[in-house]
This record gives structure tokens, C-alpha cells and sequence, in this order.
């Protein structure tokens, strides 16, 4: 995303210094006392201006980002996923051992930080992770993301390597679903998830109605995304 700015902000300084140069062509020319003195202190001057109005831009561009979730989302794109995600996993295709998950994910223009929580059948609290480390793939549209399980009812900690598919109606709208599949480094096992998006942050929901739209969405989608999760597969680069 950093990449997108510096475009953003190399066109904008490309602008300005086509406008500071004309500007500066009107100094006075008997101040620098010959021509090429003029020319020289021109492009100096205009070189200075053009490099402290890029970084500048870029910076308040960051900020701004950051502090409004209109401009983020606007930057960001079809990578924005900052919100509130609730859905589930399965380790069993029948669907015999669903696990309903709520997400929480904060996202900067340069990070990710993702909180899921996952309850079992009876609506118990079975994990709470953040992740180690998240990033987007933009060229394959999917998130990898690494957290540290740990399962309430054990003095145990696993990570686990996740990656999830965006799903976007359009090329530059954000996501409003997400596929994938979570491994279990310490024994392999996986687990497919199917997600949708909630809300922006900050939300209003108490945790039980994130629970109780979580296993909606499990009750409601199930046979569908079944279906979507059996054909969801990735490439290894």
C-alpha cells in the first residue's frame, strides 16, 4: 500500500513543481546577477520544495488514513478488511464439529493485527489469539496470518499458519467474505473457515450478539458454503 501512496504523492509533487517552476521564472533575474546563477538556484530551489512537498504529502496522506476510515478504505482498496468478522471453521466436511469464530482486525496502512476468538457448540469460549504476524498477498488477493493458539481448557500452544481468500464483488471494493484454510503446525490437522464482514470499527455489538450472528451465519449458509469450502485450494508460490 505504501507503494500506492508514493504514486499518489509523485503525481502530486509532479504538479507542483510544474506550478513552483513557473512561479520561480518571474524572480527577479539581476538578483542572482547572471544566467546560469538563475537557472541554478531555481532548480535547487524547486528541487528542494519538489522533495519536501512529496514526503510531506505522503506523510499527511498516512494520517489521515489512519485517523479516518473513509480515506483508509479508500486507499486501501480491496484490501481493506479492517472490522468485525464473524464465522466459523470445520474440521469435518459433514459439519459435524462447527467452531464459531468472531474476529476483530485493526489495520494501518503498513500493519495488521487480527484478535479471533472461537467458541465451540455449546457457546463456550475454546481460544483466544492475536495474531504474530499478518500481511496481504494483493497479487492473489489472500491474507496469511500467524497466530499462537491457546486453548482455554490447556496449558497448550500451538500455532497456527492460516490463509484466506478475499472475497470482493468488485477489483477495488473491499471484501465482504473471506475462505480459507487454517494448519495446526504442531500435528498438521486443518480446519476451513468461512467469514463475513460485520462491521467497521469501531462496532456496537456486545460479544454474545457476535456469537449469536456467528452461528446464524453457520445455521443459514452452511449447505452453500459447504460447497465453497470443498473447492477452495491454494497454489504454493
Amino acid at each position: 500500500m505504501m507503494k500506492k501512496i508514493y504514486n499518489i504523492s509523485l503525481i502530486a509533487t509532479s504538479i507542483f513543481a510544474f506550478i513552483t517552476w513557473n512561479i520561480t521564472q518571474f524572480i527577479d533575474p539581476s538578483i542572482f546577477g547572471s544566467e546560469i546563477v538563475r537557472h541554478t538556484a531555481t532548480a535547487l530551489i524547486n528541487l528542494i520544495l519538489a522533495y519536501g512537498f512529496f514526503h510531506g504529502s505522503a506523510s499527511i496522506i498516512i494520517l489521515l488514513s489512519n485517523r479516518f476510515v473513509k480515506v483508509k478504505k479508500l486507499i486501501l482498496g480491496s484490501s481493506f478488511i479492517e472490522g468485525v468478522w464473524v464465522g466459523y471453521t470445520l474440521g469435518k466436511m459433514d459439519g459435524s464439529d462447527p467452531r464459531y469464530i468472531v474476529q476483530k482486525i485493526e489495520q494501518t496502512i503498513d500493519s495488521i493485527i487480527i484478535n479471533v476468538r472461537s467458541y465451540n457448540e455449546s457457546l463456550s469460549l475454546r481460544t483466544n489469539t492475536v495474531s504474530k504476524f499478518a500481511s496481504i498477498d494483493a497479487s492473489r488477493n489472500i491474507l496469511i496470518y500467524i497466530t499462537e493458539a491457546r486453548r482455554m481448557n490447556e496449558l497448550l500452544f500451538g500455532a497456527v499458519y492460516i490463509e484466506m481468500h478475499l472475497i470482493n464483488k468488485g477489483q477495488s471494493t473491499p471484501p465482504e467474505r473471506m475462505t480459507g484454510v487454517g494448519t495446526y503446525l504442531e500435528d498438521g490437522s486443518t480446519r476451513k473457515s468461512l467469514t463475513k464482514k460485520l462491521s467497521d470499527l469501531p462496532h456496537n455489538y456486545e460479544y454474545w450478539q457476535l456469537i449469536k450472528e456467528a452461528k446464524t451465519f453457520y445455521d443459514e449458509n452452511f449447505t452453500i458454503a459447504d460447497e465453497l469450502l470443498k473447492n477452495t485450494s491454494y497454489k504454493k508460490d
